[in-house]
């Protein structure tokens, strides 16, 4: 969610598309303060009735959906949204954390918390 607040806060309309289980769990969670007009949460079904169809993405906002941003444990998302006709993007938020940690190698080790072969340094034991 945080991406996609950056996203809005650079002027692009955002569609946040979940589960049915899933986006009633961000709606609870969300208060009316977080709401933002240019953010839109909708959902597709989750499998939960046999009538369900489970390629059929939502569009209640009303505004053309022309791409799509997913999670890339979500790859039947990017399938999906291919065949509709949507450019879709992987995204891995894992490969965020590994870039942070190893552009942090030289200021870790300059605070002595690693050594220069990359192994943690303990903290001394008092007794």
């Amino acid at each position: 969610m945080e991406l996609f607040h950056y996203l809005v806060d650079h002027d692009f309309k955002v569609t946040f598309v979940n589960t049915k289980f899933n986006h009633n769990r961000v709606i609870i969670a969300l208060s009316a303060e977080n709401t933002m007009p240019q953010l839109a949460l909708v959902s597709v079904p989750d499998g939960l009735g046999e009538e369900d169809d489970r390629n059929d993405l939502s569009n209640e906002t009303g505004d053309p959906m022309t791409c799509m941003l997913v999670d890339e444990g979500m790859e039947c998302a990017i399938e999906l949204g291919w065949k509709k006709g949507l450019r879709s993007v992987a995204f891995w938020p894992t490969t965020t954390l590994m870039l942070a940690m190893i552009m942090s190698i030289t200021e870790l080790i300059s605070r002595g918390v690693l050594d220069a072969h990359g192994t943690p340094i303990p903290e001394p034991k008092t007794f």
